[in-house]
């Protein structure tokens, strides 16, 4: 394996057929790989290494490129503005919610921390609605209490926000907070 770091946000991880096989515990690369998510969070871990860019905190764009002998050329990408804005010190924070009245208590109450929450996200998952944050991690304190407070913890390994985005459903996407606030007026 071979890590190379193009730029302050990009890394290329290189594989062999071997490395390949070996990683991926069967013959060739596809899409439908039960392996494929751990293959792709184990290199990301790799990368991160490697390079010290802080893909754990921030959108990662993943290109994956196999070659004619049967390795692979893997790309990570993380989003410039999300390192930027923040001079690269954000935590994403997430908590489950069974009740939708306690999400829109949390919410409410999330709205004064506003100038820390960089964004916010609110998935359906196995039953429960799922409150992501990204915070400015100087700020986060606060609302670290409020989602624990109102909600269950929900740990964002690489893998659960893997398993979020591709088993979830995002109900809202970008401003999840004042999204449920404005439908919780409403009523």
């Amino acid at each position: 394996m071979t890590i190379q770091q193009l730029s302050a946000q990009a890394v290329k991880i290189q594989l062999t057929a071997e490395e390949l096989h070996h990683l991926l515990r069967q013959n060739g690369l596809n899409g439908n790989s039960p392996h494929l998510p751990d293959l792709i969070a184990f290199l990301l871990v790799q990368a991160e290494s490697a390079s010290q860019i802080p893909f754990s905190q921030s959108a990662v764009q993943v290109e994956l490129m196999q070659d004619s002998t049967g390795g692979l050329t893997v790309y990570f990408s993380a989003e410039p503005n999300a390192l930027h804005r923040s001079g690269g010190k954000t935590v994403r924070l997430g908590a489950r919610f069974p009740d939708y009245d306690a999400l829109r208590a949390c919410c409410r109450k999330l709205l004064d921390e506003q100038s820390v929450i960089l964004s916010s996200s609110l998935y359906r998952y196995r039953g429960e609605h799922v409150l992501v944050l990204r915070l400015v991690r100087t700020g986060a304190a606060l609302p670290h209490h409020l989602l624990l407070e109102y909600g269950h913890p929900f740990r964002l390994s690489q893998m659960n926000r893997a398993r979020l985005n591709e088993n979830g459903i995002c109900i809202c996407p970008g401003d999840a907070v004042q999204t449920v606030c404005r439908s919780s007026s409403a009523e």
